[in-house]
């Protein structure tokens, strides 16, 4: 900057700019304005939502660490019946969709439950016996294999 500049912020030198070389003062308004709904974003490179702002939430963050503690722990428990236990916990009624934001917040997600055929000792020592017959096996004689249950197989 030079010595002309110099009790001048770099803010005020930029708005000037902005007015001297726009044309049209719809657009400079235009700016202007986003730059007061953006200016913590915009001039202070934070872009994070600001303490207090928009609806305070009805849990606090002790509820929130219980719920998950809960959810956690108790892992069959749906979302409605981990809404019912934290609302008798916290004396005040706490909607299904109010937990399942705090539980996605949390990292945890709704999940089906793998199925499959369950091993039985016998299932296992017979594959294990299956396997060691057909250790020695050539690539050739495995090319005329063919795997009906899309099972991948490393040689």
């Amino acid at each position: 900057m030079g010595a002309d500049l110099k009790g001048i912020s770099e803010k005020t030198i930029l708005l000037s700019d902005l007015i001297y070389h726009t044309e049209n003062e719809n657009a400079v308004t235009y700016i202007l304005a986003s730059h007061t709904r953006n200016k913590n974003g915009l001039w202070d490179q934070n872009a994070s939502r600001r303490r207090g702002s928009g609806r305070r939430r009805i849990t606090t963050t002790a509820d929130d660490r219980y719920l998950l503690q809960c959810a956690r722990r108790l892992r069959t428990l749906t979302a409605r019946q981990l809404a019912s236990h934290l609302s008798a916990a916290a004396g005040m009624p706490i909607f299904l969709q109010t937990v399942s934001r705090r539980l996605h917040e949390g990292g945890l997600f709704a999940r089906r439950p793998v199925v499959c055929v369950p091993l039985f000792p016998a299932h296992v020592r017979a594959w294990l016996h299956w396997a060691r017959e057909h250790r020695s096996w050539t690539p050739e004689q495995w090319g005329h294999v063919l795997f009906t249950d899309e099972s991948r197989f490393n040689i």
